[in-house]
């Protein structure tokens, strides 16, 4: 008799995962994009059916797609793929696993404004964020939500909820992938997006309904011309707040918006990251930076913005309280206790923008301090392997990391030839540390001849050099 029940129990729920593939290939509801492949199909039906995958039944349901599919579809699998297998490097690389979007209220026209939301987790608070967008007096925007590979239980349930609870009032779309961070997040929400400006707001943050407005109103009251228009950002001040109950805040802080200057943001990040920038700056510099494993990739591209654009940014501010910064219970930044270390990282990804004697301290201090980052550099690398400055950074920690010299100078000499590997911007510092290893040994007369050339791109490196390492060039 037992054996009967279960026979047609996993009858029973065969026929409902039968069913449930029809949907997905066949009937394409408007809430559904791009789930088209097998294993796309497979990670949806576990979802639903999530004790399928505990073997409390015994289907074949890898079998039961596979026949659905090859009846309702006669594609290859490899032409439908939405995203490829290796790990993202560029902003041209999407690694959204699917989509969900809702074609019926697609706007008729590219949306002006294209608001993008990282989401990794805490997805209680993402209702009130998507909430806080709803209710924007201004329309013409686009939503575009990014899970980070959440873990949460039933995830995909609950930003589906969220979906089908704000779709018929949005132009919403929701991505998929895996944990591959903030940044990438970023990156490929923006890549998908169809706005001329981009607003970043992080999944538990909230801003004022007349932000957008007041913004747009902002651009038209500032700007005369489409040149000026190429290096506006516009931002709000902060105020940081606790939620309280349901539906209640309570504000614990305000920070307003400092004057602007080059030469400050050297030394401090004077912006947040909900700032609304044109979609170009983007392009141009290569999206968000994928090295920053400890966070401030905001303050990254500031910095490059400001660089990069014909007279640097022209940040207008209003300074009214629009963004609204959640504080969480337990909140913790590896920065703020380790802020000389991070700031030290920071100086050597942009090494053009500080002096060569600020690069040479910072190299000690990220050596020094090797069995703090180590670890966290090595688990990027897995994901990351083609960021040159990673690779620089574990060279500089092994070099510092033990006694044993010959052997871990071995090590740091191979993560700074694969650091001068993937330096696509040409810089200095892996080409001289990697020459800086062979000191003290039969190579070093050889491995010096690869500073000639970096010695007449800087001048003044070589002074720098010998007050450190002393006058062995």
């Amino acid at each position: 008799m037992k054996k009967y029940i279960k026979k047609k129990n996993s009858m029973t729920l065969a026929v409902s995962i039968k069913k449930q593939c029809y949907y997905v290939i066949v009937r394409h509801p408007p809430t559904i994009h791009s789930i088209v492949t097998r294993q796309q199909i497979y990670h949806r039906i576990i979802d639903y059916y999530p004790w399928v995958s505990r073997g409390r039944y015994n289907i074949p349901i890898q079998h039961l797609i596979d026949q659905r599919f090859k009846k309702y579809h006669h594609d290859d699998d490899d032409h439908h793929q939405s995203s490829p297998s290796s790990s993202p490097t560029s902003t041209s690389n999407l690694v959204i696993k699917h989509s969900i979007t809702n074609v019926n209220n697609q706007l008729d026209h590219d949306p002006l404004v294209s608001i993008i939301v990282p989401v990794y987790n805490h997805l209680e608070y993402l209702s009130t964020t998507i909430q806080s967008i709803a209710n924007q007096t201004f329309k013409d925007y686009e939503v575009i939500i990014i899970d980070d590979g959440s873990t949460e239980w039933n995830s995909f349930q609950k930003i589906n909820t969220i979906f089908n609870q704000f779709s018929n009032h949005l132009n919403l779309t929701i991505l998929f992938q895996d944990n591959y961070g903030l940044s990438t997040s970023r990156n490929n929400g923006i890549q998908m997006s169809r706005g001329k400006w981009i607003f970043p707001l992080d999944g538990d943050d909230m801003i004022h309904p007349k932000t957008l407005e007041s913004f747009i109103q902002k651009i038209s009251s500032d700007s005369s011309n489409d040149h000026s228009l190429s290096t506006t950002m516009i931002i709000s001040d902060l105020e940081g707040f606790i939620q309280t109950g349901i539906n209640t805040f309570e504000p614990l802080l305000n920070w307003k918006i400092p004057l602007f200057s080059t030469s400050k943001l050297l030394t401090k990040n004077l912006f947040h990251c909900s700032a609304m920038f044109p979609k170009q700056w983007w392009t141009d510099m290569g999206g968000y930076s994928n090295a920053l494993w400890f966070g401030w990739e905001d303050w990254d591209f500031w910095l490059r913005a400001d660089h990069h654009l014909r007279g640097g940014i022209n940040p207008l501010v209003i300074h009214k309280d629009y963004f609204k910064y959640r504080i969480k219970p337990g909140m913790h930044s590896f920065c703020k206790d380790n802020f000389k270390l991070c700031f030290a990282m920071f100086q050597t990804l942009h090494s053009n923008y500080y002096t060569l004697n600020e690069i040479i301290k910072a190299h000690r201090i990220i050596g020094s301090r090797y069995s703090i980052i180590q670890q966290p550099i090595i688990n990027r690398l897995k994901v990351f392997p083609n960021e040159y400055i990673l690779h620089l950074w574990n060279g500089l920690a092994y070099e510092y990391s033990s006694t044993d010299r010959k052997n871990i100078t071995s090590i740091a000499k191979k993560s700074f030839q694969l650091s001068i590997k993937n330096n696509i911007k040409n810089d200095w510092q892996p080409i001289v540390l990697n020459v800086m290893c062979d000191r003290g040994t039969e190579s070093f007369l050889e491995s010096k001849r690869d500073l000639f050339d970096v010695f007449k791109q800087y001048p003044t490196l070589k002074d720098s050099l010998v007050q450190v390492y002393g006058n062995i060039f």
